[in-house]
C-alpha cells in the first residue's frame, strides 16, 4: 500500500510553519503520483486509490495555498524589500505557468484511476510527474528562501495572527444548510 498522507498530529501554529507544512504536503503528493506510476509492487485497488487521494490534494488543498499567498501574502507586503517583491512576482507568475501542467497531472491521474494496471496509462502520468516535480520544487524553494524568512522577520504579530485565521477559515467545512421548516 501507498504512504497514506493526511493531517499530522502535531500541526504547526505560525504561518510559517503552516506554509511550509503544505509545502511538504506537496512533496508528498507527487512523490505518491510518482510512485502510483513507476511502482510495481502496487496493486490496482491501492493504485486506484491513490490516484484518488493525490487528485483530491491538487484538485482541492493546493488552490486553497495558493489563495493563501496570492490573497493573503502577497498584498500585505507591498512594501517589502525589492527582492522580495520580485520573489512574490514570480510566485504568482509560477502560479499561472503551472495550471497546465496541473491540469495535465489531474488528467493523468484519472486515467490511472480508471485503468490502474494500463502500463501506458502509468507512463504518461510518470511523464507529467517529471515534468511538473522541478518546476514545483524551485517554486517552493524560491518562496522558502526568500519570501518565508521575511515573513518570520516582518510581519506582527496581529498581521500573521490575521493570516493564520484567514488560512484556517479557508479549510474549515462548509457547514451543510440547514432544511426549510415546514411550519
Amino acid at each position: 500500500m501507498l504512504t497514506r498522507l493526511g493531517r499530522s498530529a502535531r500541526s504547526s501554529t505560525t504561518l510559517v510553519g503552516l506554509l511550509v507544512d503544505c509545502h511538504g504536503r506537496i512533496r508528498q503528493f507527487l512523490g505518491v503520483a510518482r510512485a502510483v506510476a513507476e511502482r510495481e509492487d502496487v496493486g490496482a485497488a491501492d493504485r486506484a486509490e491513490a490516484c484518488q487521494r493525490v487528485e483530491r490534494y491538487f484538485r482541492v488543498a493546493l488552490p486553497l495555498h495558493v489563495r493563501d499567498e496570492e490573497d493573503g501574502l502577497a498584498p500585505r507586503l507591498t512594501t517589502a524589500p525589492p527582492a522580495v517583491l520580485e520573489a512574490l512576482a514570480t510566485m504568482t507568475r509560477q502560479h499561472a505557468e503551472h495550471t497546465p501542467l496541473l491540469e495535465g497531472l489531474l488528467a493523468a491521474l484519472a486515467a490511472v484511476e480508471a485503468a490502474p494496471d494500463d502500463l501506458a496509462r502509468r507512463a504518461a502520468l510518470a511523464g507529467v510527474v517529471r515534468e511538473l516535480e522541478p518546476e514545483l520544487e524551485a517554486h517552493l524553494r524560491l518562496e522558502e528562501a526568500v519570501v518565508f524568512p521575511y515573513l518570520e522577520r516582518a510581519l506582527s504579530r496581529e498581521v500573521e495572527a490575521e493570516l493564520v485565521a484567514e488560512l484556517r477559515a479557508r479549510r474549515a467545512p462548509v457547514a451543510a444548510p440547514e432544511p426549510p421548516r415546514a411550519d
